[in-house]
């Protein structure tokens, strides 16, 4: 098994989180599916060798949106792909569709509009920089990220506009032209993800501390979030953390 993770060079840096790799034997493991949670970061895979399923069979090269919910891929041989992970909004430059109608949709990247084969993970930097000449991320979404990032989505948006330097309005219009989801569903699910973050740090972590120090009301709360983002409660989240860990199987989502 070998996953890493690079980060994008300068050019990408304002629309690329980082340029990864996998390659692994799914047929020789006992764990053969890639449970992916819900996420704000669009990403492109081009798949070297071998297919995913998730109701329809994935190869070649997948644009992947952003998520809302859980997604899970099934695998049943080798696999190698090299791929990018975008930034909140920093894939928007390359679509032929709007932001939106990417959400929670998994396609051939063709058919979003998105052009960009590679054989290697630096000729898809290289592509993907060409391809971005000339855009130019969103300022006030790419303000609003960063604090909600740094806050664990514990912001409203009101001051999130206030910080941005704009209204209300206008920043759920920026976002939805150029992330796809509202700042509020933004703040959900990195709320979320810095719950399932702590989890994998410590998974003993007593769920109503979990809660309370991630801002969930309490632990149902929490559960019924999980559920809704990951297809899994915490306590099943835990055995899947260790499922992983014995299989040696690395995440198609980091």
């Amino acid at each position: 098994m070998r996953y890493r993770e690079h980060p994008p060079p300068p050019a990408l840096r304002p629309f690329v989180r980082c340029l990864w790799e996998l390659e692994h034997d799914y047929g020789g493991s006992t764990y053969s599916r890639e449970r992916l949670w819900a996420t704000p970061y669009a990403e492109l895979l081009v798949l070297r060798e071998g297919h995913y399923e998730c109701g329809r069979t994935l190869r070649g090269v997948v644009f992947m949106g952003p998520r809302t919910r859980p997604l899970t891929l099934v695998a049943d041989g080798p696999v190698d792909l090299v791929a990018a992970r975008f930034e909140v909004g920093g894939a928007v430059g390359l679509l032929a569709c709007p932001a939106g109608d990417v959400v929670d949709v998994v396609a051939d990247a063709a058919d979003v509009g998105v052009a960009t084969a590679a054989a290697s993970l630096g000729e898809l930097g290289d592509r993907l920089a060409r391809a971005l000449r000339g855009a130019t991320p969103d300022p006030v979404v790419a303000t609003a990220t960063r604090i909600l990032e740094e806050r664990g989505g514990r912001a409203s948006v009101a001051g999130l506009a206030r910080a941005a330097g704009t209204t209300v309005r206008t920043l759920q219009r920026r976002f939805d032209r150029s992330a796809g989801m509202s700042p509020g569903t933004l703040a959900r699910i990195i709320r979320f993800d810095r719950a399932r973050e702590l989890l994998v740090r410590d998974s003993r972590a007593g769920l109503a501390e979990l809660a309370a120090a991630t801002g969930y009301a309490d632990h149902a709360h929490l559960t019924r979030t999980f559920r809704d983002r990951f297809g899994l409660s915490p306590r099943e989240f835990r055995e899947l953390l260790r499922e992983i860990a014995e299989a040696g199987v690395a995440p198609v989502q980091a």
